[in-house]
């Protein structure tokens, strides 16, 4: 007696040998260490700092893969780091404060899935430094609350994923360098016992230095941009917002 295959089962069976399914199995061994401290120089000038020390270890294994073989089918990656913090706040007068902070921090070795042009992909560690300078107050009676900063960050080999490409492919990268600084608001009231209006605004410039990955710029949607600005790929939003909120 002929058989004959259903329709469907037919398209679901080619659509599968076309397709690279990836089992992974991964593992993290990590090891933390956190010291803090506060002192107080004067009853109006407080500071604070902190260090960490950070080990990680990665291990990524393809246990199967069907229609697809790699070069390689596992792999493993260590980062360790040591960051910290440092902040100090100055009361002006009641209510009123000056803050100031630098900080780093760690982001440890991540790995990205391999696919049929790729195998697997290892993000080096990604670190950064942070520095903010602002006001916090409470003014007329704690009726008025108004918050204000500066900062600026930087962020060294940035993990990234791009999408794209001839084979629409995944990939995992780092970008050089990446730089940020801007400025925030935020302002309320209390008009009344049952009414708060309250307003914020911010502004943030980015900019990037690139990829390791893509010689020097990130995907082609953003390359051109980067020949035009001198290597640097760049970024600006400004937003603000307002509102009032009734309360019994």
């Amino acid at each position: 007696m002929k058989t004959s295959r259903c329709p469907a089962t037919t398209m679901i069976t080619r659509a599968l040998q076309s397709r690279t399914t990836i089992f992974r199995d991964r593992s993290t061994t990590p090891q933390r260490s956190l010291a803090h401290w506060t002192t107080s120089r004067s009853p109006r000038f407080e500071l604070r700092g902190g260090t960490r020390y950070t080990y990680d270890r990665k291990r990524f294994d393809v246990t199967s893969a069907y229609n697809q073989t790699f070069a390689a089918t596992s792999a493993t990656v260590t980062g360790h780091n040591v960051s910290g913090d440092l902040s100090a706040t100055y009361t002006v007068v009641p209510n009123v404060n000056l803050y100031a902070r630098v900080a780093t921090g760690f982001r440890a070795p991540s790995f990205g899935v391999p696919s049929a042009t790729t195998n697997i992909q290892v993000a080096q560690a990604e670190t950064n430094t942070s520095e903010e300078v602002g006001v916090k107050s409470f003014l007329l009676d704690r009726r008025i609350r108004l918050d204000a900063d500066i900062y600026y960050y930087d962020v060294r080999h940035q993990q990234l994923t791009a999408v794209g490409g001839t084979d629409n492919a995944t990939r995992l990268l780092n970008a050089a360098k990446t730089i940020g600084d801007g400025a925030e608001i935020n302002f309320e009231a209390d008009l009344t016992q049952h009414l708060t209006f309250a307003v914020a605004a911010s502004y943030n410039f980015t900019r990037d230095r690139g990829s390791d990955a893509f010689g020097g710029c990130l995907p082609r949607l953003y390359c051109h941009q980067s020949a035009e600005r001198g290597g640097q790929r760049r970024n600006q939003w400004e937003s603000a917002a307002a509102g009032a909120e009734v309360h019994g």
